[in-house]
């Protein structure tokens, strides 16, 4: 009788987490719904157990942290991307700024000057140098001086 009390009490709490569970989509086309938010962090921030992320269609360059959020072996917070749709997540930092060409030697190569304060504000935290670039998905070699 005590195991099947047991049994009763773990399928109840089973029943109520999927109850007050909620979807949370990430689109980056504008939305009015409440539970529609334009970045992974915003969906994030607010996500508790047993709550849904669902991420639409695209690439999402952010920084994303997931700190102090719990969820429970029969509540997990899951983060998926909506049926068949390509989600990309690659956690750079776009830099948006004015590339020129340059002659080294008889090489031309591209660049330009990079904002460490703006990169540091984007990331939230302390700029600690470039060690990637990525052009149409493609790692390129960096010069540094």
């Amino acid at each position: 009788m005590f195991y099947r009390s047991i049994y009763y009490f773990i399928y109840l709490f089973y029943i109520i987490s999927i109850i007050r569970s909620a979807d949370l989509y990430v689109d980056k086309r504008p939305s009015t719904d409440s539970l529609t938010f334009s970045t992974i962090q915003g969906a994030v921030d607010i996500a508790e157990a047993g709550d849904n992320i669902i991420i639409r269609e695209g690439r999402y360059s952010e920084w994303v942290r997931i700190m102090k959020k719990r969820g429970s072996y029969f509540s997990p917070i899951t983060i998926k991307s909506y049926p068949g749709e390509r989600v990309v997540l690659d956690g750079s930092v776009p830099i948006n700024t004015n590339w020129e060409t340059y002659n080294h030697n008889g090489i031309l190569i591209y660049r330009t000057v990079v904002d460490s304060a703006s990169i540091a504000d984007y990331m939230g935290e302390e700029y600690r140098g470039i060690w990637q670039l990525f052009l149409n998905d493609r790692m390129m070699i960096p010069a540094q001086v």
